[in-house]
């Protein structure tokens, strides 16, 4: 057994690593509660700043071990060329991709082309942006799965980015000859209108052996129903088309079955139902399927909106100091009501996950 003086010349060899480590868990404590407060003032609970501290800290912390450690100059020296060794393994293996991905997310960030909440079409897949990190963005389908992609490929590859403001939603069927392009032309364009597209126009896209194609577009001013839209639009067609007795059926087959010619393949119309407008759904399925694309555009928009009348509050703060009479009183209230609404934004922030209404948002526009 080893005597008090042995272990306490053992503890005194290691006191300098013991204090190193104690001061880079003091530094890496201090680091997370100051990105903590950051994320909590911003309401951007990106991990990224959090996991490049906890990297940096425990590089420094193995730095400072090594060099404090009760060891010979050679074997420290040794120690460094091995730690010096395995991190330019890592870069090499890593560097390129890593990269790229970081460069790409900062280059998809400052341009402001792509933004949560903002419809995508990758390949097949659509699907809405719900966050953009410095490696990968995430989307969300149609299924309300979780789509991640490299942000390389956000700049190398095709993506299409549907409009937020307006799009067009299209559908197309085949009809046969035996029917006027004129009057397909007429029942499709109501069919659009039907479901609220607006400006609805018709092209005949081919004419082929047995059928002619046709393609009505329309302009659907809420783009967050864009799902929903398409599958309306089938059906005001189906009804718009059955409505005025034109079958939705290949002329082959009557090659296949003999039938009699005043046979029509027409659901029964309901009294009422035919010409009836779809009602608008109180719950539409996207609300269900994009809930987190939803909720990430909801907070861009509440942070958009605090950014502008931060700037305006401090434009007007400025410019307030050189008034007089009447126009000052007036702009010290316009000052009061942007603080206010400041506060109510920061109140909203700071409950992200629970559902905003867009009412709640009024226009920023001074009172008249």
């Amino acid at each position: 057994m080893k005597a008090p003086q042995e272990w306490s010349d053992i503890l005194m060899q290691f006191f300098p690593t013991l204090v190193v480590v104690g001061a880079v868990v003091l530094l890496l404590q201090l680091v997370y509660w100051l990105i903590r407060a950051r994320q909590r003032k911003t309401h951007e609970p990106d991990p990224f700043p959090a996991q490049v501290a906890t990297l940096g800290a425990v590089m420094i912390a193995i730095i400072g071990v090594v060099l404090v450690l009760p060891i010979e100059s050679t074997t420290r020296s040794q120690l460094f060329t091995l730690l010096g060794l395995v991190l330019t393994a890592i870069i090499a293996f890593s560097s390129t991709t890593f990269a790229s991905n970081v460069l790409a997310g900062l280059v998809v960030r400052s341009s402001k082309h792509l933004r949560p909440g903002y419809f995508v079409i990758h390949g097949d897949d659509l699907g809405r942006i719900t966050e953009i990190g410095l490696i990968q963005t995430e989307l969300q389908t149609r299924h309300r799965n979780f789509t991640y992609l490299p942000n390389t490929t956000l700049l190398s590859e095709k993506l299409t980015v549907v409009n937020p403001d307006a799009t067009v939603v299209s559908a197309e069927i085949s009809l046969g000859y035996d029917v006027r392009h004129t009057d397909i032309d007429k029942l499709l364009v109501a069919a659009a209108e039907k479901v609220g597209l607006e400006e609805p126009y018709v092209r005949v896209r081919g004419l082929g052996d047995f059928s002619v194609s046709y393609r009505v577009y329309g302009l659907l001013r809420e783009v967050k129903l864009l799902i929903a839209a398409r599958s309306d639009l089938h059906k005001a067609m189906l009804d718009s088309l059955h409505g005025a007795g034109i079958e939705i059926v290949s002329p082959g087959f009557m090659n296949q079955r003999v039938l009699p010619a005043d046979k029509l393949f027409i659901p029964r119309p309901v009294a009422d139902k035919v010409d009836k407008p779809p009602e608008a759904m109180e719950n539409p399925p996207e609300n269900l399927i994009f809930d987190k694309a939803e909720q990430a555009e909801r907070l861009e928009g509440l942070k958009d909106e605090r950014a502008q009348l931060t700037k305006a509050l401090k434009e007007l703060e400025k410019s307030g100091e050189k008034l007089e009479g009447e126009t000052k009183a007036r702009a010290e209230g316009e000052i009061t009501r942007y603080k206010k609404r400041i506060e109510v934004l920061e109140s909203l922030l700071s409950s992200e996950s629970e559902e905003i209404s867009p009412t709640m948002r009024p226009s920023i526009a001074p009172e008249e």
